[in-house]
């Protein structure tokens, strides 16, 4: 797995400009590079949660993408709560699959400092 600089202002951006269009995957990063925490999920829905926030993220996989109103949803949080207001870059890769030993989604994060 290779390293990812990744840019909160560019991934806003880029479900701002066709939430019509993403893929669950890449939603479920998009949340955790806003620092929510996955916190589990059943069948095909996660749920992710971050401290402070009192709403949580419930994303629904249908057939790899995302609910366009649940792109929004992330959307409407990160307006409301001024995510975007620190410009920190990350540099770590994470990895979602699906399960089906386990009927789960799995996430793999590399160990940070």
């Amino acid at each position: 797995m290779g390293v990812i600089w990744i840019d909160k202002r560019a991934v806003y951006d880029e479900l701002k400009r066709n939430p019509n269009n993403v893929r669950f995957k890449r939603l479920c990063g998009a949340a955790e590079l806003f620092g929510f925490s996955f916190r589990g999920g059943k069948g095909s829905h996660v749920i992710y949660r971050r401290d402070s926030i009192i709403e949580m993220l419930n994303f629904q996989n249908v057939g790899g993408w995302a609910k366009p109103y649940q792109v929004r949803q992330l959307l409407k949080i990160i307006d409301k709560y001024n995510l975007l207001r620190r410009k920190i870059m990350y540099k770590y890769a994470i990895e979602i699959f699906y399960s089906e030993e386990m009927k789960a989604y799995i996430r793999l994060v590399p160990e940070l400092p």
